[in-house]
């Protein structure tokens, strides 16, 4: 019965251990600070459109319209990011976000923008098949382009 009772504590203690390696980096990865999170801020006429944020997320408070753990660098093991944009001036209907890996649009994804927020967001699927280098084109339907963002899944 002893043997049993060892097996499992060292069998409960393995799993915590693994546990704890497996998620280790994913919960302490700390936000990037303002420096390192593109936020694009286009100086431009004030008659034009312009991308005053652009973040890649974890996900989107809805009741406050604000990105959750905005990062640069995501584990390839996530199952959606989202890219969670806010723009200034005269409000477009919609924006464009195009999810590019290695050059190839991987996701396009036309989204309206919130009249009252002038914000808007896309949400698209990863798989750890496609760890490297990321970024989200946000363009106009009229195709000109308000800013980039990148990321990385590692």
């Amino acid at each position: 019965m002893k043997k049993i009772k060892i097996a499992w504590i060292v069998e409960l203690i393995l799993f915590l251990v693994g546990f704890y390696i497996v998620y280790h980096s994913f919960l302490t990865d700390s936000p990037a600070d303002e420096a390192t999170v593109s936020k694009k801020q286009i100086v431009t006429s004030g008659a034009e459109t312009t991308l005053e944020t652009a973040v890649v997320c974890i996900d989107i408070d809805e009741d406050s319209v604000k990105p959750l753990l905005a990062k640069d660098s995501f584990s390839k093991y996530i199952d959606y990011l989202y890219c969670f944009t806010e723009m200034e001036g005269p409000r477009p209907n919609t924006v464009v976000h195009y999810w590019i890996y290695k050059d190839d649009v991987v996701a396009r994804e036309k989204v309206n923008v919130n009249a009252s927020t002038m914000t808007a967001w896309s949400k698209a699927s990863m798989s750890p098949e496609k760890k490297g280098a990321w970024r989200v084109d946000i363009r106009l339907e009229s195709g000109k382009l308000l800013g980039s963002v990148a990321f990385t899944l590692r």
